[in-house]
């Protein structure tokens, strides 16, 4: 279910047991900043059941996972696991919308999960750039939702759409994730922070994920920690361009097989942001994006 300083939460049978590795390591394929993740499923040994304790032995494989790049360490870094909704959770004010951020975030999103896009405090304005961008996301298959926590609107439909499935919650701090979080999952009582004034960003209310199990009919959440940046992971930049699928329609008539959509010649992409049929703040996006992977690909990272 969750774990901090490498002491594991393992539901087993309705049992909570706190586990610890059996050795110093976990064998994984990879070398990761962190071996289990809130989602994953393991195979352990209970050692007691007065107070109930165990050696998780292995990490059974995955059905998909939520991973950034850890700068600090440079690895990558699991956030959830096994889940089949990701809801990226924003607003449009305190803080300021980050429009990019989710780019990076569906960008990021396994393919074998559904995507959402969860618009909280919206007893605030919406202004109509602000509402185009969020219908953009829309317009690529990801689901939208409209909510307000403050005054209860739009939580029974996220919750009705849940339909018995794991949801995972991830989003920047401020947003009002643990709000939402809190009433979905009202025995969750995770703590709420105002928005930080000076800096107008969320303050880190939650600094570890954790799976919240389905009973009592209610949903099966997986919390994770407020982010502030997403560095991508695993992802050549030459393949960057197929998580725009927006850009499908256009590139197929670019000049040069193949074209980054950077500065190539004859780049029917770039051709359409210039028309105004593609947003050039998603071309922005991928443009950044672009080059941040292209630089640690070149470094060997």
């Amino acid at each position: 279910m969750c774990g901090i300083n490498n002491v594991f939460t393992v539901l087993s049978e309705r049992i909570r047991y706190e586990c610890r590795l059996k050795g110093k390591t976990l064998d994984t394929e990879t070398a990761e900043y962190n071996p289990l993740a809130a989602g994953d499923s393991v195979n352990f040994e209970p050692i007691s059941l007065n107070p109930p304790q165990g050696l998780i032995t292995s990490r059974l494989p995955r059905k998909n996972a939520f991973i950034r790049f850890n700068k600090k360490l440079s690895k990558p870094q699991t956030i959830a696991a096994n889940f089949d909704i990701l809801a990226a959770v924003t607003c449009v004010c305190e803080p300021p919308f980050r429009p990019r951020f989710l780019d990076r975030v569906f960008v990021s999103a396994p393919e074998n999960c559904e995507r959402w896009l969860i618009c909280n405090k919206t007893d605030f304005p919406v202004t109509e750039e602000e509402r185009r961008r969020l219908r953009g996301f829309e317009s690529i298959g990801i689901k939208l939702f409209f909510v307000s926590v403050k005054e209860n609107r739009g939580i029974e439909a996220v919750r009705n759409a849940i339909d018995g499935r794991r949801l995972f919650l991830v989003g920047q701090s401020g947003v009002g994730k643990s709000s939402l979080l809190n009433v979905l999952r009202p025995d969750a009582d995770r703590r709420v922070a105002s928005v930080s004034q000076k800096y107008n960003r969320g303050r880190h209310t939650t600094n570890y994920s954790l799976l919240f199990p389905e009973e009592n009919d209610l949903p099966e959440i997986i919390d994770s920690p407020g982010i502030r940046e997403i560095e991508v992971y695993g992802i050549d930049p030459a393949d960057l361009r197929f998580h725009f699928p927006d850009f499908a329609p256009f590139s197929d008539r670019c000049g040069i097989n193949g074209c980054r959509h950077i500065s190539e010649p004859r780049c029917a992409v770039r051709d359409a942001v210039e028309n105004g049929e593609l947003d050039n703040d998603r071309w922005l996006s991928y443009f950044n994006l672009y080059g941040q992977l292209e630089r640690r690909f070149g470094s060997g990272q």
